[in-house]
């Protein structure tokens, strides 16, 4: 009978020749040692003024309006303006009152 496969991997100069059962082990510790930062969804997406509005409750109207004024980050595509949702609520966790005025 064929013995499985071994993963030879080297680590600090020295070679480890682990079984899959091994490697299975050593992902499972890894990943309890060192788990993946909590997930951002939603917070890199770009969005039009429309998507702005239905994550925040803030008008749409709103957003195109300080989007033309310059006083929230936006990015333009011609005549299309869009959002990062990250980037609107680091710009208001910037302000010193923490909100923006809604005129």
């Amino acid at each position: 009978m064929a013995s499985p496969p071994l993963l030879v991997i080297d680590v600090a100069g020295e070679r480890l020749a682990l079984t899959p059962e091994m490697r299975e082990e050593a992902l499972r510790l890894a990943r309890l040692a060192f788990p993946p930062p909590p997930p951002t969804e939603g917070t890199d997406t770009i969005v039009d003024a429309e998507g702005a509005a239905a994550a925040t409750g803030v008008p749409v109207s709103w957003f195109l309006e300080q989007a033309r004024r310059g006083a929230i980050p936006h990015l333009r595509f011609g005549k299309y303006v869009r959002f990062r949702l990250a980037e609107l609520v680091a710009a208001v966790e910037r302000r010193p009152s923490g909100n923006v005025d809604l005129e």
